[in-house]
């Protein structure tokens, strides 16, 4: 050891390398919708074959104890951003939906990838789309023109 020390480095900033609020918004919205899907896999697992009928009151507090969760980021008038698609605990629930939208037998990780659980009830991040977690807990940003056509089947089952 000569006794130099290496100099810190100061990174950029997200804001410094051209990541928009939208984009800084989008992610944390999926990152909440990401933490939504795990407590409803706790309450899913632990209250076998029951169905989410009191929504997020339901699993409030003793699977959700932070109610920020529920708050999209870009939204500025505080309410909660998300709406449960279809309050199902169980995996026979699922497949029902899937074969009734898509007209065929679900194997057991098709399903899971394409049935929309949690969705943003308005785009938080002023992008045009909205963020959907699905079953197997993937988030994706669906983009307007593309809502009609892979949501839209879904929504009318509900």
């Amino acid at each position: 050891d000569s006794g130099t020390k290496t100099p810190i480095k100061n990174y950029p900033s997200a804001g410094d390398i051209g990541v928009t609020d939208n984009a800084r918004h989008r992610v944390s919205c999926q990152n909440n919708m990401k933490q939504l899907g795990l407590v409803f896999k706790t309450y899913a697992n632990e209250q076998i074959n029951e169905y989410i009928s009191g929504g997020f009151r339901q699993v409030y507090t003793e699977y959700l104890n932070d109610l920020k969760v529920l708050i999209c980021p870009g939204r500025r008038d505080g309410k909660v951003g998300y709406q449960i698609l279809y309050p199902a605990s169980n995996n026979g629930f699922w497949r029902e939906i899937f074969t009734k939208v898509e007209g065929l037998p679900a194997d057991e990780y098709q399903y899971q990838s394409t049935a929309p659980w949690i969705i943003e009830k308005v785009s938080c991040s002023n992008e045009k789309g909205r963020n959907v977690l699905f079953v197997d807990r993937h988030v994706e940003h669906i983009k307007g023109k593309d809502w009609d056509i892979k949501m839209g089947p879904y929504m009318e089952c509900i």
